[in-house]
């Protein structure tokens, strides 16, 4: 089988607006014998101001140390006990990232400049304590596939989505329950190997998809996110892999504008030779007197639309109606409706150790509107990509003669 990784990391479109930089970085890459996608998320807070460089190390760690890791372990030892050397690499990750924090930090102490944006809180943990790992704060994600086995590991937010040869999708990486509204775990926590999780298995799966919080942001629920994964799949088995790229890239932007407003990184791994067997269970078997899809698609956005109550219709009906054209990704962002204003917030990271992160109930439901208030733009898009993910898969099934 022929396993191709993509990466995809596109600055945010609120970042673009207040001039902010990228704090995202994502990478992936074939080696021998195995392939390996990573995203690292920077934290968005102000205090957090080298975060950027910050998600930059973490890949570029990940990096030197899985390649390391895959080439010295056997399956036997994994077999025996995946946690333990899964912690060893962590490890690994770890002490890799502090060294290049470190040498960075060294080399480029905080400017005058920089030291004016930092809070008295933050100056007092930075400088006074010496914690100046949490200057460059980030989460990571990291998926391993190899013909034998696969392994993830993952600190902080984000999701690592799988999807089986049967078809079904899976998170099987453990979530982290600290890990709540704007709050994170990060790999410049002082409990830092503790807050990773794991997953190993011996059964590489058909596709596997490392996002940061921005993409997960943009969907109302798993299913909408899955409808996402699907529309890739399909559209890399339709298309030259370098096409199906480029379109993916000229997508993110405009998926960021009209969802979370993040920054986004989106990596993937594929099984290519194996699309149109395993992605035959993405859309259902349908009667012969169906509606056509579009018309499908239109009636199950009405009904979610009523689904959503009377406070986001009033801004949904002034929208220009979206039809889904041709089955690649959709058209410009000019020619989408305007997005439904979020609430005026910042999606801020704050460090598992923070006092920032919240505790009480009334807390919870002060900030629910930030990560609830889904708007139609939305809604739109994850339809759209159902759309065309279920065109471009019976377009697939018609050229290889499937029923």
């Amino acid at each position: 089988m022929a396993r191709r990784a993509f990466n995809v990391t596109s600055v945010g479109a609120s970042h673009i607006k207040k001039n902010k930089i990228c704090q995202d970085c994502s990478a992936s890459f074939e080696s021998d014998g195995f392939t390996c996608v990573i995203v690292s998320d920077g934290h968005g807070g102000d205090d957090y101001i080298r975060s950027d460089k910050g998600s930059e190390f973490a890949v570029s760690a990940a990096r030197e140390s899985v390649t390391d890791f895959v080439a010295a372990v056997k399956i036997d030892q994994l077999k025996a006990d995946s946690r333990k050397l899964l912690i060893q690499l962590s490890k690994s990750i770890i002490s890799e990232w502090n060294d290049k924090v470190w040498n960075h930090y060294s080399q480029t102490p905080l400017s005058e400049k920089e030291r004016n944006e930092l809070s008295e809180k933050a100056k007092q943990k930075y400088l006074a304590r010496g914690r100046i790992e949490s200057l460059y704060g980030a989460t990571l994600i990291v998926a391993v596939v190899t013909d034998e086995y696969w392994f993830g590991l993952h600190i902080g937010d984000g999701k690592c989505v799988v999807k089986g040869y049967d078809g079904e999708f899976t998170q099987p990486i453990p979530w982290d329950e600290k890990c709540f509204l704007n709050a994170t775990t990060s790999i410049c926590d002082s409990d830092e190997l503790g807050n990773f999780r794991y997953y190993f298995s011996e059964t590489p799966p058909a596709a596997v998809f490392i996002g940061s919080d921005g993409i997960d942001d943009c969907f109302a629920n798993d299913s909408q996110l899955h409808s996402l994964y699907d529309a890739i799949i399909a559209s890399f088995g339709q298309h030259d892999f370098d096409e199906a790229l480029s379109e993916l890239k000229d997508y993110i932007p405009r998926l960021s504008a009209k969802g979370s407003g993040d920054d986004m990184s989106v990596a993937g791994i594929i099984d290519v030779d194996n699309i149109v067997s395993f992605m035959n269970h993405a859309f259902d078997e349908q009667p012969a007197d169906a509606k056509p899809p579009e018309e499908q698609l239109g009636e199950q956005l009405d009904e979610e639309d009523s689904r959503r109550g009377e406070v986001l219709q009033p801004e949904a009906e002034n929208e220009e109606t979206v039809t889904p054209g041709t089955p690649n990704l959709p058209e410009p962002a000019e020619n989408y409706p305007p997005l439904v204003p979020l609430p005026e917030a910042e999606a801020t990271m704050y460090s598992e150790d923070s006092d920032a992160r919240p505790e009480t109930p009334s807390s919870v439901e002060e900030k629910t509107p930030f990560v609830s208030a889904i708007s139609a733009a939305q809604e739109d898009a994850a339809g759209e990509y159902r759309y065309i993910a279920r065109n471009i898969l019976r377009r697939m099934s018609d050229d290889e003669g499937m029923q």
